[in-house]
Formats: structure tokens, sequence, C-alpha cells
């Protein structure tokens, strides 16, 4: 440590935040990241996903929501999409555990009127189910439960693939088999459910709107779809070089094994 502030915390943040003409400083790093931000896609075709849920419901989204998001494909992927600024967005993430997302959510419920969304896993929602069971819950309770039998979070994005029966048995708990259905029913909410686009589209805007009751709405995907509709977002956002496109194109003429001949031969 070479320097120490000793002042309130108020004068700190107003001196960081001027030079010493007093002339507000440079946010050019914020610009960048920003404008480079803004220039991306996130609304791209992909399968049946958290991320295709995302997509669809971002937009649809009461404004003066609140919006909880679970660990940790929900944190992720939601966070690719731009939400009305009036909504309000929590998540428990500390120190990347599960635990007492659907707690929070109820307990938020409770001091407002306004709209409370739940987006969560399978493995999320299973741990902390009894949630749901408390009485009295007010009926402005969302929850989008994504069930893919098992932590799909745990493929994305992971390239060594050689400890698969561990990392299923173990780990993502794949084959659960637990379906909300019957718990969410006899907990008194409304449940909905679709295992594809068209079903999707056929209950969103029930949802998003006011209802009688709190409501449920589980959706089926499978952790293959999962991992391919995130990285379909990512390589449609890529940052590519002159080099890279001119490879990219090559292959589409070309086909894979000219250019890779050609590679090798240069």
């Amino acid at each position: 440590m070479t320097k120490i502030f000793e002042c309130p915390a108020e004068e700190f943040f107003k001196k960081l935040t001027t030079t010493h003409s007093n002339e507000k400083t440079s946010h050019y790093l914020y610009d960048s990241w920003s404008q480079l931000s803004k220039s991306k896609n996130p609304k791209v075709s992909v399968p049946f996903s958290n991320l295709y849920a995302a997509i669809e419901l971002s937009t649809l989204i009461p404004p003066n929501s609140y919006v909880n998001l679970a660990i940790l494909n929900s944190l992720r992927v939601w966070n690719y999409l731009e939400l009305d600024s009036s909504i309000k967005c929590f998540s428990n993430v500390a120190a990347f555990g599960i635990d007492g997302c659907l707690s929070t959510l109820i307990g938020e419920s409770i001091n407002t009127d306004e709209l409370c969304f739940m987006i969560t896993g399978d493995l999320a929602f299973f741990y902390d189910m009894n949630a749901i069971g408390i009485r009295h819950i007010k009926n402005n309770v969302r929850i989008l439960l994504i069930n893919n039998s098992g932590g799909a979070e745990f493929r994305i994005m992971t390239d060594n693939w050689t400890f698969k029966p561990q990392l299923e048995t173990l780990i993502s708990a794949v084959g659960h088999n637990g379906v909300a259905k019957g718990w969410a029913e006899d907990c008194g909410f409304k449940y909905l459910s679709a295992s594809s686009k068209d079903e999707f589209v056929l209950q969103k805007q029930v949802f998003v709107n006011k209802s009688d009751k709190p409501i449920l709405f589980e959706i089926f995907t499978t952790a293959q779809d999962e991992v391919d509709a995130v990285n379909e977002l990512l390589s449609s956002n890529k940052e590519i070089t002159l080099g890279e496109k001119i490879k990219a194109n090559a292959k589409k003429v070309l086909g894979k094994n000219v250019v890779e001949l050609i590679k090798k031969v240069t």
C-alpha cells in the first residue's frame, strides 16, 4: 500500500469524479464499453432454452416490476438483455450458491403490489421449493422455471468433457426427473408449462399479466439446447478480424477440408 485516504467517503468520491480544475473526469472506458455493448444484437435465433425465454419475455415484463435471477445460467443469460429501466433486478450471487432464491422472492413480493419475477433453473428451484408452500403468497408472484433435468450450466463453456459421467451423476444431478406441477398446484399456484417454442408463445402473455393466483411457468428444455443457445449468441456477436472473415467465407465456399489443406501448405 502506497497511499491512504483519510477522509469521509462522500469527500473521497467527490474528489474522484472531478479534476483539479473541477472539470468532470473522462469516462472513456465506460463510454467505449457502452458503445460496444449497444453494437451487439442479443436477439438472435436460438433453440428453445432459457435464452429463448429471456429474449421473448424481456420486452414483455411490465415497468416497475421486480426480477430476481437465480444462479448461474439465469444471471448470465438475462444479463445479455436490456430490460425497462424502471425494472429492479436482484440476484443472490454471494458465493455463487443456490441458497434461498425463492425465499428471497417471496419475501420481496410481500412488500409490493408490483409483479415479482423469479428466473430459476430446476436445481435451484427444487433446492428451495418449500418456499412456495408458505401461506398467503400474493398473486403478484411469477416463477419461470427452466427445467433441463439437471445443471446444464456445468456444460456451458466446458471444453474438457472427459469427466462427463462424474459430472452428470455427482454434480449436475442429471436425470432427477423432478417436475413442479403437483407441488405448485398444491401450493395454490396457477401452473403453466411449455416444451416447445409454439407452446411457450401461447402461454407467455398469461405469465406477464395480472392473475388471481401466483403463477409458476415451467419450461422443459435440454442441456444441449441450453449450451447451443449461449454459443449461438456469443458467436453471432463475436468481434472477428479481417483474416478470420476471409477464412470463414472461404470455408463456406470451398469447404472445411480445402481450407485446412491451404493452411497446412501455407
